[in-house]
């Protein structure tokens, strides 16, 4: 996968089907797979949903191919979510999802998401998130902007940061 993945220009459609290829190997559906809810791409947030595809085309090209490429048993587990309440994400804008590595241990984690910090060259955010309910697997939370990212690297616990950075907790 090259950087000079052609970019295709979403901003004035609407009703963009879930088979368009969004980078080598991913498509949109791939990022609409939070919950049987999730079945298109509407506006929101302010943005339209032919932007919203744009912003997960930046995200699949600039972040899940070299994931991908590194790590050949990346499933994304969260994409593209529709906005329910008052809260904020990346995920409504379509510039985050959330991924686990298939037969990695919880202890793998950490090595990962140090890993991905130095190949992925541009990113707003790496967030290692650490639960002590439910599946107890730890997940990689990766989110990029198009016009500005932060690079910001996070360990969380149950939802709360704890470390600004990352931590081993397992």
């Amino acid at each position: 996968m090259t950087d000079t993945y052609k970019y295709d220009n979403f901003t004035n459609e609407e009703n963009i089907p879930k088979s368009v290829q969004l980078s080598a190997n991913f498509l949109l559906k791939d990022f609409l797979i939070l919950s049987d809810k999730v079945s298109s791409v509407k506006s929101q947030v302010g943005l339209s949903s032919g932007q919203i595809v744009q912003n997960l085309q930046y995200l699949s090209v600039n972040i899940a191919e070299k994931v991908k490429d590194e790590y050949s048993e990346m499933i994304i587990i969260s994409g593209y979510k529709y906005k329910t309440d008052g809260s904020l994400s990346k995920h409504y804008s379509g510039n985050a999802f959330d991924c686990q590595f298939a037969g990695k241990a919880a202890s793998d984690y950490f090595d990962i998401a140090k890993r991905l910090t130095q190949i992925i060259p541009d990113y707003d955010q790496i967030l290692l998130n650490y639960y002590s309910f439910g599946l107890e697997m730890p997940w990689i939370h990766l989110a990029y902007n198009k016009n500005y990212n932060r690079r910001q690297v996070l360990t969380l616990f149950n939802g709360q940061t704890i470390f600004n950075g990352l931590s081993k907790l397992l």
